[in-house]
């Protein structure tokens, strides 16, 4: 009879060994494993971030690029008036000169 108590003794005092180092290995993975998952969280914070600034520049660009195709078509509007007007003015300045291209004179 002590044979049989004797035997699971033992083998209680090793199993009780091996349970505690079992869970100070699990408590290490879960600090390990939580650890990283915050980690991971972090640099994800940082990626949405980057991303949400990208769209940012990206519709300020855009919004940018749009100003300044409208203000093109604005100083190219301006240039041909400016033009038709350089041409209206020299034909004015022929016609004021009159024929021969002398400037008419009040006593002429």
């Amino acid at each position: 009879m002590q044979i049989f108590t004797a035997f699971p003794l033992e083998h209680e005092a090793e199993i009780q060994d091996n349970l505690t180092r079992l869970n100070v290995a699990l408590k290490k993975a879960e600090t390990d494993y939580l650890d990283a998952m915050r980690k991971r969280e972090t640099v994800q914070a940082a990626v949405n971030a980057q991303v949400t600034n990208l769209e940012i520049v990206r519709h300020t660009a855009r919004n940018e690029t749009e100003h300044l195709q409208k203000k093109s078509a604005e100083v190219s509007a301006l240039r041909s008036t400016l033009a038709v007007d350089e041409r209206e003015r020299e034909v004015r300045l022929t016609q004021l000169k009159g024929p021969g291209g002398r400037n008419p004179s009040f006593w002429s």
